[in-house]
């Protein structure tokens, strides 16, 4: 990665307390160029000098909470398993933000059984989290068996690419397009929306159970069932006045979407669902790697600025 410009890109964990991760040790960091192994710096960063910290930390390298955590209810609907697991306070409060997902897996299994999910809903007053899986392989079969304790690996935060479009929206008129597993991600964003005032439109895809409704102030948001398959229902998508959108559905949902946009060069503002294969969430495996305008991106960790 050396004398490669990435200020068009931003690390999620960039400022908190995972940072420096273990990127910066390996000469792969995204934000600064000196741990890159390049002779002079030329980053965007306002905040604390990354490479100061790495010094400072003498390469220590701080790892994201492993806890065991207690199965409080376990329900199967369509194949849909949800969760509601209990989790230390200090712990569930750092899942609240938009984009926050969790890596779990049956305390029984070795860490190779760990599975990316979104957090769905946080419940402070009680400490637990509630996560929904669609029961698919080996990984999330081994969970639907297991009755008493999962281990949880976190935090992460991005579940969602296109945060940095989501500061800042307040009393904007907002919609949301939802689809399938993905819809999940939509939870913590509809909250911290509608926390700042916004007016929030879901259309959610008539093919898929909306199980989300239980967990959002539905009598603040205006929802529309639509067919989301081919291009049609999107001729009556008026953007008028729209300030962002938010795509929780597949890669196929999702282009099609900004093609959309893009035809009517709309620059209204996006952010979509990570639909990416995360494994390790720290950026080390390559198995999330994107390429965009030539860059190898690992999209555990990137978002745009």
């Amino acid at each position: 990665m050396k004398n490669k410009n990435f200020s068009k890109f931003e690390c999620i964990d960039a400022g908190t307390e995972y940072c420096p991760c273990y990127l910066a040790k390996l000469g792969e960091c995204y934000e600064c160029p000196l741990l890159r192994g390049e002779k002079f710096c030329d980053c965007k960063w306002r905040g604390i000098c990354k490479y100061y910290e790495y010094i400072w930390s003498t390469g220590n390298i701080k790892l994201r909470k492993t806890v065991s955590s207690k199965v409080l209810n376990k329900d199967m609907k369509n194949d849909i398993l949800f969760l509601r697991l209990k989790l230390p306070h200090t712990f569930l409060i750092e899942l609240k933000k938009p984009g926050s997902y969790v890596f779990i897996r049956p305390s029984s299994m070795p860490p190779y059984f760990d599975l990316p999910v979104a957090v769905m809903y946080v419940n402070e007053t009680y400490n637990y989290i509630e996560l929904a899986v669609k029961i698919k392989g080996p990984k999330t079969k081994a969970l639907s068996l297991e009755k008493n304790s999962i281990m949880v690996r976190g935090p992460y935060y991005n579940g969602i690419i296109g945060l940095k479009n989501i500061e800042n929206l307040n009393k904007s008129k907002c919609v949301l397009i939802l689809s399938g597993m993905a819809q999940t991600s939509a939870v913590l964003l509809i909250n911290e929306l509608l926390k700042h005032n916004n007016i929030v439109f879901i259309f959610k895809d008539k093919l898929c159970p909306f199980f989300i409704k239980k967990y959002i102030n539905s009598n603040k948001i205006e929802i529309q069932t639509i067919n989301l398959n081919g291009n049609n229902w999107l001729k009556d998508l008026d953007l008028k006045d729209i300030d962002f959108i938010y795509v929780g559905g597949c890669r196929d949902l999702q282009d099609r979407i900004f093609n959309f946009l893009k035809a009517r060069q709309n620059k209204v503002k996006v952010a979509f669902s990570n639909n990416n294969r995360l494994c390790c969430g720290e950026g080390i495996c390559g198995s999330c790697e994107i390429t965009i305008s030539g860059y190898k991106l690992r999209s555990c960790k990137i978002q745009f600025r």
